[in-house]
């Protein structure tokens, strides 16, 4: 039998997106099991650096995005990068006095 397209695999790309590290976060939102990016925030960081709505965040900083954690009534959410074994948020894994923060994305295929 044929797959249904909700069954069928989803063809995807690595990209980069490197945005300024400022005081008011990155502007988006993040569904937690799956890291992928619901709202992006328009004339945010993530907005005027490229990030899509439906981008999967792998890593921050070459350190692999291993959890996301949102709470109610909170603004922002907590990313954990790094091995299982010592999961620290994502911001203690930044690079330290970095101005930017690179976000290694996955992003599905357009279908023509």
């Amino acid at each position: 039998s044929a797959l249904r397209p909700s069954q069928m695999p989803m063809l995807c790309r690595l990209h980069e997106v490197v945005m300024p590290i400022t005081d008011q976060g990155f502007g988006i939102e993040v569904e937690a099991p799956t890291h992928r990016v619901t709202v992006v925030y328009p004339d945010g960081p993530a907005h005027k650096a490229g990030m899509q709505v439906g981008d999967m965040i792998m890593a921050i900083d070459a350190e692999v995005v291993t959890d996301v954690q949102w709470s109610p009534g909170q603004e922002e959410g907590t990313y954990y990068a790094g091995e299982p074994t010592a999961i620290l948020p994502a911001t203690e894994a930044l690079t330290p006095g970095a101005a930017v923060a690179s976000f290694k994305v996955l992003r599905p295929f357009e279908h023509v």
